[in-house]
């Protein structure tokens, strides 16, 4: 059998170690590592999900508040400009909220 010294911090002082734990350390390590990465592989994928259900509450209040902006006297092309939306995503929003195919204040 085969051994590796590794050294303990003292002068002149030295662990022998058995090849065999020393692999056994090693995969005991990449064991580890890999549970860890796999921790945080779930966590980023919920992480990503609640990001996800965030962006798709911001994009509601987004068409909401320019449907209010668009009953108070805006522009469809002042609200898309403002948003740096395109005008037809903006038209298409509120025309779905007017339940009619004109937009007022086109």
């Amino acid at each position: 059998m085969t051994h590796t010294a590794i050294g303990t911090g003292r002068t002149g002082a030295a662990l022998e170690i058995p090849e065999a734990s020393r692999a056994s350390a090693e995969l005991e390590l990449a064991r580890i590592h890999r549970d860890v990465m796999r921790v945080r592989y779930r966590d980023l994928g919920m992480a990503t999900a609640r990001a996800g259900v965030h962006l798709n509450h911001a994009e509601r209040q987004v068409q909401a508040s320019a449907r209010r902006a668009c009953q108070q006297g805006c522009s469809v092309q002042q609200i898309a400009a403002q948003l740096g939306e395109d005008i037809g995503v903006v038209r298409s929003w509120i025309i779905e909220a007017a339940g009619s195919s004109e937009v007022p204040h086109e």
